[in-house]
């Protein structure tokens, strides 16, 4: 049997709870609904509070797992590689739009001239 990945363990473990917590809350609804109990309010309230720390602590673990670090990692990467890009790239325009200022003055001047000599 291969081995178990831990964040698959981890993930299966936070889907069980949140399940427990899921079933819950709709009982402790069902029941505030049926009686009208001043308690259920705070008590469902407290569930939902345990459902949302549960997404965090899996949230925070999650940005700490070597998958995700590498992911990052290929991002800030192609972040760079993509400005440096965008820097030829101004370069290149810049480059451009002189030549084509230099053309357009020695067009100007070949009219000019053609206007003297021809």
């Amino acid at each position: 049997m291969p081995p178990i990945d831990p964040q698959t363990e981890i993930d299966a473990e936070k889907e069980k709870a949140v399940a427990i917590l899921d079933q819950k809350i709709i009982d402790a609804i069902k029941l505030q609904n049926a009686t009208g109990a001043p308690e259920m309010p705070a008590v469902i309230n407290d569930l939902m509070t345990q459902r949302t720390t549960i997404f965090v602590q899996h949230y925070i673990g999650s940005m700490h797992h070597p998958d995700m670090l590498k992911a990052l990692a290929i991002m800030k990467a192609a972040t760079t590689d993509m400005t440096n890009v965008a820097a030829t790239m101004k370069k290149v325009a810049d480059y451009v739009a002189k030549v084509a200022g230099l053309l357009s003055g020695g067009a100007k001047v070949v009219t000019g001239l053609k206007g003297i000599i021809g």
